[in-house]
Order: C-alpha cells, then sequence, then structure tokens
C-alpha cells in the first residue's frame, strides 16, 4: 500500500513536492536531450552509410565492366545498368536526408554530379564493351576514369567528414546531458536529505529506504552503468514510485542511445577496414596490370621463340610471384603440347605433354589438384599432391595450357586469370606474326622458301663461307618434259608433280639445307658446309627417288618423270656473289639437259 507523503509531513509536503517536480522535470529534460541526441546520432549514421554504398556499388560496376571486357561477356552489362540505377536512387536519398543541414546539403549534390558523371562514363564504357569497341579508346579512358573515380572519392571524404565531426559534436552534447544528468540526481539527493533529515522522525522509515535505493541507482548511472533498474516496489509511496519510473525510462533511452552510439563507431570502424583492405586489393590488381601490360608488349615485339620465351621468363614471376611453372603451346602438327617457357624451379617439368594427358585441354576450363580438394590427376602431373593448369584459350580455340607446380591462393586467382588471359592473346598474335612471316618466304604450293628468301639466304650463306672458309654448293634443278603435264592432263596435274618433286626433296636433304622453289619447275638447293662430290650421293639418291615415282591425279597415270641437276660449288676463300655461283649452277643444269637430261653435272666437271 502506498502512502502519499502529505499525510505524514504536512508543512514540508509543498516543499518537497515543488523539488520532486523540479527534479522530475529536469531529469525528463535532460532525458529528450538524451533522446535527442540519439536521434541525431542515428540519422548520421544513416547519411554515412548512405555515402558510402553508392561508392561501393560504383566499384563493383567498375569491376563488372572489367570483367565485361576481359570476358567479352555482355550478360555483365546488365549487372552493371542495375548497379547504376541503385547508385542513382541512393545518391538522390542522400540528397533528401541532409536537406535539413544546408552545408551537408551542397556538398551532397556535389558529390551526387561527381557520381553522375562517374555514372555517365560507367555507361557509355558498357554501351563500347558490347559493340566490342571499347579497346580502340582503352588507353584514354583509363586516365579518365581515374579523375573521375579520384573526384567522386574527394567528394565523398568531405561529406563523410564534415558529418564524423557533426557526430562528434552530438556525442559531445550527449555526455554534456549525462553530466546534467549527475548534477541534478546529486541536487535532488541533496534536497530529499535535506528534506529527510528535517522530517527524520516523521518519515524515516517511509523516505529513508525509497532514498537509498534512488541514489544507489543514480550513482551506478553516473558511473556510467545504464543497465541498473529501480524495482517500483521498493519505494514507500507513490511519489518516489513515479520518479523511480521516471528514471527508469530515462536510463532505458539513454542505454538505447549508447547501444546505438557503440554500434555507429562499430559500424565505422568496419567501414574503414573495408574501404582500406579494397584500397590494398585495388593497387595489388593495378600492379598486376601493369607487370601484364609491359609483358604483353614485350610479347607483341618479340621475333623469335627464344625471346617470347625470355620475356615469359621475365615477367611471370612478377605478376605471380613465388610459384614455379610452364607455358606448353601446340607443336606445328599439333599432336604434342611443347613447353615453350618455363620460370621458378621448373627442372622436373616435363618437355612435351600429350594433349590428352591434361584434364585442363579435355575440358576446356580450369583444373586444380590439392591436398584439402582432391580432384582427377592430370596424366602429366600424376603423383603431384598440389598443381592448377589453366587452358589458354585465343578466338575459341584452345592453343596451349598455363601450368603451375603448386597450389594457388584464393586471392592469386585473379592474377592467375588476368596471366593467362594476356598469354593467350600474346600467343595468337605471336602465332599470327609468325604465319605472316612464313607466307612471305613460303611458295604457297609446295611449301618450299620462294626465290625472294633464297636471294636474301644466299647472300648470307656466302658471306658466312667467306668469313669461316667453309664450302658452300648450290644446285639448281628442274623437272625434266614438265610441259608435258600441263599439255596432257592440265594445269592441276602440273602443280600435282610439283607437290610430289617438293615432297622427295624434303626427304632427301637435312634440316639445314636450303630448298627452294627458283620459278616454275625449277628448284633451287643451299647446302652449307659441304662439298659437291659428297652432296652428289645425296642428289643421286634423289634423282633416282623422283625416276620411281608412279604419278597419278583426277584417277589417272600421269607416267614417268624425272630430274636435271647442275651443282656449283664456292670455295669460302674470298666473297663472292650469289648471282654468279646461281649463274654457275644454272650452266651446269643446261649441260646437263644437253646430255640427255635425267642426270647431275658439276660445274667444271664433264658431264656424265
Amino acid at each position: 500500500m502506498f502512502y502519499s507523503l502529505r499525510s505524514r509531513v504536512i508543512v514540508l509536503s509543498s516543499l518537497v513536492v515543488l523539488a520532486v517536480v523540479a527534479l522530475a522535470a529536469a531529469l525528463t529534460a535532460v532525458s529528450l536531450q538524451l533522446q535527442s541526441s540519439a536521434r541525431w546520432v542515428e540519422h548520421t549514421q544513416t547519411v554515412l552509410e548512405m555515402a558510402a554504398k553508392p561508392i561501393d556499388r560504383l566499384r563493383r560496376a567498375e569491376s563488372d565492366l572489367r570483367g565485361m571486357i576481359i570476358s567479352h561477356d555482355p550478360s555483365l552489362g546488365a549487372a552493371i545498368d542495375a548497379d547504376l540505377r541503385a547508385t542513382r536512387s541512393d545518391m538522390d536519398r542522400l540528397v533528401q536526408l541532409t536537406a535539413d543541414n544546408p552545408p551537408q546539403h551542397a556538398r551532397a549534390l556535389r558529390l551526387r554530379a561527381a557520381v553522375l558523371d562517374r555514372i555517365a562514363f560507367l555507361s557509355e564504357g558498357t554501351r563500347l564493351a558490347r559493340v566490342q569497341r571499347i579497346a580502340t579508346v582503352a588507353p584514354v579512358r583509363v586516365r579518365t576514369s581515374w579523375q573521375l573515380m579520384r573526384m567522386v572519392d574527394q567528394r565523398r571524404d568531405e561529406l563523410v567528414e564534415a558529418e564524423q565531426a557533426l557526430l562528434l559534436d552530438r556525442n559531445a552534447s550527449t555526455h554534456a546531458s549525462a553530466y546534467w544528468l549527475r548534477v541534478l540526481a546529486m541536487a535532488g539527493g541533496l534536497i530529499v536529505g535535506f528534506a529527510a533529515l528535517t522530517i527524520a522522525f516523521v518519515i524515516t522509515r517511509g523516505v529513508g529506504r525509497p532514498t537509498a535505493v534512488l541514489s544507489e541507482a543514480m550513482e551506478e548511472l553516473g558511473s556510467g552503468d545504464a543497465s541498473g533498474r529501480i524495482a517500483l516496489r521498493t519505494m514507500g509511496s507513490r511519489e518516489f514510485r513515479r520518479l523511480a519510473r521516471g528514471y527508469n525510462v530515462m536510463a532505458e533511452r539513454l542505454a538505447e542511445a549508447l547501444e546505438k552510439q557503440h554500434r555507429s563507431e562499430e559500424d565505422l570502424s568496419t567501414i574503414n577496414q573495408e574501404l582500406l583492405s579494397r584500397s590494398h586489393l585495388l593497387e595489388a590488381r593495378s600492379e598486376v596490370a601493369e607487370y601484364l601490360g609491359d609483358m604483353m608488349r614485350r610479347l607483341q615485339a618479340s621475333r623469335s621463340d627464344a625471346e617470347f620465351a625470355k620475356v615469359i621468363e621475365r615477367f611471370v614471376p612478377l605478376a605471380l610471384p613465388d610459384t614455379t611453372g610452364a607455358v606448353y603451346t601446340h607443336n606445328n602438327s599439333r599432336n604434342q603440347l611443347v613447353r615453350a617457357a618455363a620460370w621458378g624451379s621448373a627442372s622436373d617439368l616435363p618437355d612435351t605433354i600429350a594433349p590428352d594427358a591434361c584434364w585442363a585441354m579435355r575440358l576446356g576450363q580450369s583444373h586444380a589438384q590439392s591436398p584439402f580438394a582432391p580432384d582427377v590427376d592430370c596424366a602429366h602431373a600424376e603423383g603431384r599432391e598440389a598443381y592448377h593448369c589453366e587452358p589458354l584459350l585465343a578466338g575459341g580455340e584452345l592453343i596451349g595450357i598455363l601450368h603451375i607446380a603448386g597450389e594457388v591462393d584464393g586471392a592469386d586467382e585473379y592474377r592467375l586469370q588476368a596471366l593467362s588471359e594476356t598469354l593467350s592473346s600474346a600467343l595468337m598474335n605471336y602465332r599470327l606474326q609468325r604465319n605472316l612471316r612464313e607466307q612471305t618466304i613460303r611458295d604457297a604450293m609446295t611449301g618450299l622458301f620462294n626465290r625472294r628468301y633464297l636471294e636474301e639466304a644466299l647472300a648470307i650463306e656466302i658471306a658466312r663461307a667467306a668469313r669461316a672458309r667453309t664450302p658452300l654448293t648450290v644446285v639448281m634443278c628442274d623437272v625434266d618434259h614438265f610441259k608435258r603435264f600441263n599439255d596432257e592432263f592440265g594445269h592441276e596435274a602440273g602443280d600435282h608433280v610439283l607437290r610430289m618433286v617438293a615432297e622427295q626433296m624434303r626427304a632427301h636433304f637435312r634440316d639445314g639445307d636450303i630448298l627452294c622453289r627458283y620459278g616454275g619447275e625449277e628448284f633451287t638447293i643451299i647446302a652449307p658446309g659441304v662439298t659437291p662430290e659428297i652432296l652428289a650421293t645425296r642428289i643421286e639418291k634423289l634423282r633416282l627417288a623422283i625416276s620411281k615415282l608412279s604419278l597419278r591425279h583426277g584417277g589417272q597415270s600421269l607416267g614417268p618423270t624425272s630430274m636435271s641437276f647442275g651443282v656449283a660449288a664456292h670455295a669460302g676463300e674470298t666473297q663472292g656473289e650469289g648471282s654468279g655461283l646461281l649463274q654457275a649452277a644454272d650452266e651446269a643444269l643446261y649441260r646437263a639437259k644437253r646430255a640427255g637430261r635425267n642426270r647431275m653435272v658439276i660445274a667444271g666437271q664433264l658431264a656424265a
């Protein structure tokens, strides 16, 4: 049963009531102030979140655009467009949230303008990527992209710094309110204590216990513990019960405000950590892109397999450090994968791999083996605990594999993907350049070197023979009665005869010998380091093999064929001219023709 103090304290009741009411009003005012501060802290948190979210969406859209450019996958454009629309919506909401603060509102408007410029730039990039024109403007766009993103970050930082300053001010206001709450609590305690001393003989039992409970709760609050609550049953009067209820409400609101403040600080810390982590990731990716760009430029400028391998061995360890591996490409017959380059401790890696021995080549996708995620072993890496095979694809064609001996960390998957794409493009480009060079120096029909290459190669070989004082032999030869094949069976039959003759020539001469089609049915052979007498054995074997050919074309026999050969030698003591050596061999060939064809004549000797 709760009794009013009025029945026990008549003289001082009005004074006590006024003091309690004043104290309750002050406490309520402080509680309202704390509640208001809590709302502003929550508002600040919302503004900070809205300032961070659009930037994250922009970076994700930029990352998706890079993926779209690298993978040529237009389906990524939908995700980019969705992120850009969401970013516009978030920026509009941020502008609305800051409408109550003119300086912040102006900063939000500037941030939105910078973000809209960035959105327009990314939208244009998406459009160019869809029509496959991004590569033509990529160098210019990289600089513009960096400037626009820097402007967005600068505007965002201005807004966040100002909002954080507001947060500090509002936290200070909260602490000031808590201070006045303590002051008022202590003042109320003194007033109640003075009144209690005055009327101790009346309300010793009725006021002493509630006052002690209330004082203890306020001391806990003053010490920073807002979790304590006053049990209403411990209050001895209605007035104290109301006071306890008001304290409980105030303490509850203060606890909520402090909890929100704590969460805000944790969220800010989390955001800062994420931004720092993403900054480090972007720096690492930028460094990898720079290494790969340098490697790509040098690979494009390579003019030999050795130079191509040297560039890979130099730059791959920079882009993918602390690894051992090799790059394998198809040989000319496409029945083996040959090691084109290797780095690290690659001595135990095979020189060749059968295409069916690698699961990455079979599946057309990455294949990895590790103790934590076991898979089917590739035959070329059987017994290894961990390795990674990445197929090299260009234009939808499998042109080789990138083999890493060891486990690839998840953080290095981006490096591995970018490296494989760069190597694929470089290999395809190098192959096209090599094929183009081959086409300029080879005869399309027979596959032998053409006359242009003959003139260049002969000059080089003559200079080399003169410098080293080694022999050099040149052979001029042609198909006997070749006009008969064209007249009787047609030009296609004549072309077939020339191809069969070229095949026999390749079978009877060394790799170091230079076989050329001089023109029409005439052929030239440059044989460095050998005399006509030694070369005569091989020429005789070739002559007999051609005489025994059973030529057929279009379902009919073309009849027998034969060849005549003229041989001339350059002794190597003095520098000579290629035209003179060719003329000597041609004259020997003419003598073989006059002597009855199907024979060999060496310049300076009598025809057999």
